[in-house]
């Protein structure tokens, strides 16, 4: 499945619920790369594979399409914490 299947209010809740769990605790985050979690289901992505940073590069770019540009910042941020402590 890729993300022109599922509709824009979907993937757009997605976008928002992974940000507000990767930056809620930035050095929580470092330890474990929580994406999603919805009680039943939960996806983490594993230190020292280099999908961590691809992750967060996905959401910069959707919230650069949608001119979130102090969301892009408090990622970029995050992005240079996770290659510093194993992306």
């Amino acid at each position: 499945m890729d993300k022109n299947d599922i509709p824009y209010a979907e993937f757009n809740y997605l976008m928002v619920a992974a940000y507000k769990l990767l930056t809620d605790n930035k050095y929580k985050t470092i330890k474990s790369f929580i994406i999603f979690n919805d009680g039943d289901n939960i996806i983490e992505i594993e230190k020292h594979i280099g999908q961590r940073s691809k992750a967060i590069d996905i959401l910069i770019g959707f919230f650069i399409k949608t001119e979130e540009y102090e969301k892009c910042n408090e990622l970029s941020k995050l992005k240079s914490l996770v290659i510093e402590y194993g992306d």
